[in-house]
């Protein structure tokens, strides 16, 4: 159970996009009856929106009014569930004291490592895939492919270039 007094009040915005439209509004409500399950988060009101459709696929938003234990546990639930706007409306005023501050840089820096990991290794199976691909002749052994820094590299050197002239 939350205690009033020491929750905060939070408005969030999950967004999903997808199709059928029937799918986008069966996953939002499915999201939103995950967070009702949640430890130390209380949903006060949800309300689901229909799918609008945007090109081939539908878009829709859940509107989530929730009451979390602490700031740490909003943090948390953002990171889960990724929702596209945030709003703290309780209490007007936030305090953290030290060690709690602390423990939120934490969390979001060993999250930041999560997936700075996982960025690595898929940037290293590509190449290992690619190479294996020009080995049996599925893309030629002559094509370079680059790296996105290393593009933006050449379009800097090439606007440099432009200017020298």
């Amino acid at each position: 159970m939350i205690e009033k007094g020491d929750s905060l009040t939070a408005i969030l915005i999950i967004e999903v996009l997808g199709r059928p439209a029937e799918h986008v509004k069966e996953v939002l409500s499915m999201l939103v009856k995950k967070l009702e399950q949640e430890k130390d988060v209380k949903v006060t009101n949800s309300k689901i929106y229909e799918p609008k459709q945007i090109e081939q696929l539908y878009s829709s938003f859940a509107e989530v009014e929730a009451r979390f234990s602490s700031f740490h546990r909003l943090l948390e639930i953002c990171m889960e569930y990724l929702p596209s706007s945030i709003e703290i409306i309780e209490p007007q005023e936030l305090r953290l004291k030290l060690q709690d501050a602390n423990a939120i840089l934490n969390y979001l820096s060993a999250k930041l490592h999560k997936y700075e990991a996982v960025v690595k290794i898929l940037a290293a199976q590509r190449v290992i895939a690619e190479k294996q691909l020009k080995e049996h002749g599925i893309i030629p052994k002559t094509l370079q492919t680059s790296s996105p820094e290393k593009e933006e590299g050449k379009s800097k050197g090439k606007e440099k270039k432009k200017k020298e002239k």
